[in-house]
């Protein structure tokens, strides 16, 4: 059927259509909860049901438009902007006063669609607004033939101003502030996906908004669905992966944390989530490049038990950047903040630091790491460079 818009009176199965009416109704209860978030259960079963292209809104009444209604109309509007060479379609339109009307009607959906507050605008309608954009739709005319492109400028200059006291541009679907103003980001997202598909690239003007919005950081993918974890949350997990690092000396949370089961469940899906993000096309998400930094910073380690091949060859690739740097600057003492390469300074901080850790424990360094320890010290790697230096200070 090309949708998952099951009639409730379906008939090859009417319980079926009933089981989507419900899930409807059960995703408007949850949304309007007071008591607390969404369940996971139900998170996980909105993002499964998002996933497919479900609707949660879905035309009824006198105004319903069904899919080929749609098409036809949108066909009779190209066909009128390939006549007149634009889509301003009188509202008494005398070749077809129907054409007029519904023209009118797109615009007032639009328009209602946006000030929606009761959650995100209906996929169906997402991808209508899209159609007609592409084939320049103008949802603003009259008097003001600057009026869309206005809004949009206003809404950039928003944009900015978010950033500037946030620090950055994802801005909540459901912001409380101005929820419009989050559909709109919403909308950004959505139109870039479709211009980046359409035959050419994108229109021009798109180019331009294209680039005005990467010039602020703007982020094209963020995280959603059950998943999903915001700034905040984030920072909270930072600060418990810190405390936990003080008390047991490594970041090694174990799956099964007695102490908070929740936390050894972040963990695990941070790792994940790290590999998901190496196999990406163009690497690392601009928001997860900056939390790998922030977890390397504290010691964090994305391979545990074996070392892998690939930690194992980035590890050598490392040592030979050392063994240059060592020869170049006749030592091993490479700043934490090195301006060549900023992740080679983390690279040697960690390797200090897992070295100080492993011969705190029970045993003694692994092998692969007794093989790691080895090698730097042949290069004369220097394990307390600032007792070397107060100690030459004292002299």
């Amino acid at each position: 059927h090309g949708h998952c818009r099951v009639p409730e009176t379906f008939k090859d199965d009417p319980s079926l259509g009933l089981w989507v009416k419900g899930q409807r109704a059960q995703c408007k209860r949850q949304q309007a909860r007071t008591d607390g978030p969404i369940p996971i259960c139900w998170q996980k079963r909105i993002s499964q049901l998002e996933e497919i292209g479900f609707e949660w809104q879905v035309a009824r009444g006198p105004n319903k438009i069904n899919e080929s209604d749609w098409n036809e109309r949108i066909q009779q509007l190209c066909q009128f902007k390939k006549e007149h060479g634009h889509c301003r379609v009188p509202e008494t339109f005398k070749d077809d006063p129907s054409l007029g009307l519904w023209v009118k009607g797109q615009r007032a959906q639009c328009k209602r669609q946006q000030a929606r507050t009761d959650g995100p605008i209906p996929i169906c309608w997402q991808k209508r607004i899209s159609q007609l954009e592409e084939i320049g739709f103008e949802w603003q005319v009259g008097k003001d033939s600057q009026a869309n492109e206005n809004n949009w400028n206003e809404r950039f200059h928003q944009l900015c101003q978010f950033k500037m006291e946030h620090g950055h541009c994802r801005v909540p679907e459901r912001f409380k502030d101005d929820p419009s103003f989050g559909m709109w980001v919403i909308s950004q997202r959505a139109g870039y996906k479709k211009q980046q598909a359409m035959p050419g690239g994108p229109k021009p003007f798109w180019k331009k908004r294209i680039s005005q919005l990467e010039e602020i950081g703007f982020e094209w993918q963020v995280a959603r669905g059950p998943n999903k974890i915001n700034e905040s949350d984030w920072n909270e997990r930072i600060q418990q992966l810190c405390q936990f690092k003080k008390e047991h000396g490594h970041c090694q949370v174990p799956f099964h944390f007695k102490d908070d089961p929740s936390f050894g469940a972040w963990v695990h899906k941070t790792r994940s989530e790290y590999k998901k993000q190496q196999k990406r096309d163009g690497g690392a998400t601009p928001l997860w490049k900056e939390r790998i930094r922030e977890l390397e910073e504290i010691g964090f380690e994305w391979e545990l038990g074996k070392e892998s091949k690939a930690n194992k060859s980035d590890w050598n690739k490392r040592f030979q950047q050392l063994c240059r740097f060592k020869e170049e600057h006749g030592h091993c003492r490479v700043p934490k903040k090195f301006k060549e390469d900023p992740s080679f300074g983390r690279w040697v901080l960690r390797q200090r630091a897992e070295s100080k850790r492993l011969q705190a424990i029970d045993g003694g360094p692994d092998p692969f790491w007794k093989k790691r320890i080895t090698q730097l010290e042949e290069i004369g790697f220097d394990w307390n460079p600032r007792a070397r230096t107060t100690a030459k200070n004292n002299h």
